[in-house]
C-alpha cells in the first residue's frame, strides 16, 4: 500500500457518497493489510492476486460486487486461478487514466 494514498480521489463517475466511500476504502485497506495482493498494471488493465482464506475471499467478493454497482466506469472481474483470487479491473482502452486512483491504492502505478 502507498502511504497517504487516501489523498487520491476516485473518478467522478463513481456513485459513492463521501461516507460510503470512506467506509469502502477502509474495507479495501483492511483486506490488503491482512493479505497484501500482488498488483500489476498494464495500460488499461490492473490485475491483483491474493491468497486468501475463505472469510477474506468472501469479503473480496462483496467488495467487488459493490464496486460493480457504484463504480461502473471500469469493469470488475473476479476469478480463481489455482490458489489465487484474481481481481482484474479494466478501463476503456481510450481512458487508461480511469485506473490511476484504483491502481494507486495498491501501489500499482
Amino acid at each position: 500500500m502507498v502511504e497517504g494514498s487516501l489523498r487520491f480521489g476516485l473518478p467522478l463517475a463513481c456513485a459513492l457518497g463521501a461516507g460510503e466511500g470512506a467506509e469502502r476504502l477502509r474495507r479495501w485497506y483492511a483486506l490488503a493489510e491482512r493479505s497484501p495482493p500482488h498488483a500489476q498494471r498494464s495500460n488499461h488493465q490492473l490485475e491483483l492476486r491474493w491468497q486468501l482464506d475463505d472469510a477474506d475471499a468472501s469479503e473480496l467478493a462483496d467488495l467487488v460486487d459493490a464496486e460493480r454497482e457504484f463504480c461502473s466506469f471500469v469493469s470488475w472481474g473476479l476469478s480463481r486461478v489455482g490458489t489465487d483470487n484474481v481481481l482484474t479491473v479494466t478501463a476503456d482502452p481510450a481512458r487508461p487514466e480511469d485506473l490511476v486512483a484504483i491502481a494507486t491504492l495498491f501501489a500499482a502505478t
